[in-house]
């Protein structure tokens, strides 16, 4: 991750956030479809045994 420098002025201030939120956007849309894929992967190993112990009960 690259750390921009604080904008100076409230129009820059506007475009500085929305750059930020572009860039998390654009890496939020390459990262979600590998953590899908892995969290498919995780369920056929993990969660089955994650409910035999009950553990998942505890989650909120």
């Amino acid at each position: 991750m690259f750390v921009m420098p604080a904008p100076k002025n409230a129009k820059n201030m506007r475009k500085w956030v929305w750059s930020i939120a572009r860039n998390v956007q654009k890496l939020v849309a390459n990262v979600l479809p590998l953590v899908k894929k892995w969290l498919q992967q995780l369920n056929l190993i993990f969660l089955p045994g994650v409910f035999q112990a009950g553990i998942y009960n505890n989650f909120p």
